[in-house]
């Protein structure tokens, strides 16, 4: 099982010159699969790809480091951080799902991990996009499938910080949230960790 605390090799550098530092038992293995689904993302834009590695797989350091790109608002944004790790990792073989809104299985796409991922983000963009009416008095939000932990409810309102007049100022903003599995950990942002959550969550 992995840890973000322990047994890493630094692999490369990112665009921006953060070390990349990944599971070393990993990097061992003769035969690299990665399997794992495609959501939106509200700062990677889309989850699954090398995210299944980075930061699936690596150190708290390299963590600490894509969560930075996206809360500091840089020019090297977690998406571009990202794109520029898929060029450094070699996967041999990849399998990225989408799910339907039940959550039940409705595409798999196979090939190397940065083609199944591109084939998954354009084939899920197609089912996704809507249109969003603005000024609304009342915005109902979930974040689902997001929503087994309390810590993640607030991915409901990636969509506020997008398009900020989806609620009308003064207007009314509602989260539900399962919360099925309690508060949750986080152990990059969850109390006593490297970034806790504060006023940018």
């Amino acid at each position: 099982h992995h840890s973000p605390f322990l047994n890493f090799l630094q692999i490369g550098l990112t665009r921006c010159g953060a070390p990349i530092s990944i599971n070393k038992s990993f990097t061992q293995c003769d035969f690299k699969i990665c399997i794992g689904s495609v959501l939106p993302h509200v700062s990677a834009r889309f989850s699954g790809g090398i995210k299944l590695i980075v930061p699936g797989l690596s150190s708290m350091n390299t963590i600490h480091h894509l969560h930075c790109c996206s809360i500091c608002k840089s020019s090297h944004d977690m998406r571009s951080e990202l794109d520029s790790i898929a060029q450094i990792i070699f996967i041999d073989f990849a399998l990225q799902i989408v799910c339907n809104p039940d959550g039940d299985i409705a595409r798999v796409f196979a090939d190397d991990l940065q083609q199944a991922f591109m084939q998954a983000v354009k084939y899920l963009q197609n089912k996704i996009i809507i249109k969003v009416t603005t000024n609304n008095d009342v915005g109902i939000f979930n974040a689902y499938p997001f929503d087994t932990e309390f810590i993640q409810s607030g991915k409901a309102l990636t969509i506020v910080k997008a398009h900020l007049t989806v609620v009308k100022k003064g207007g009314l903003c509602v989260v539900s949230t399962a919360a099925s599995e309690g508060y949750g950990f986080h152990s990059l942002r969850g109390p006593d960790m490297m970034a806790p959550f504060d006023d940018d969550w």
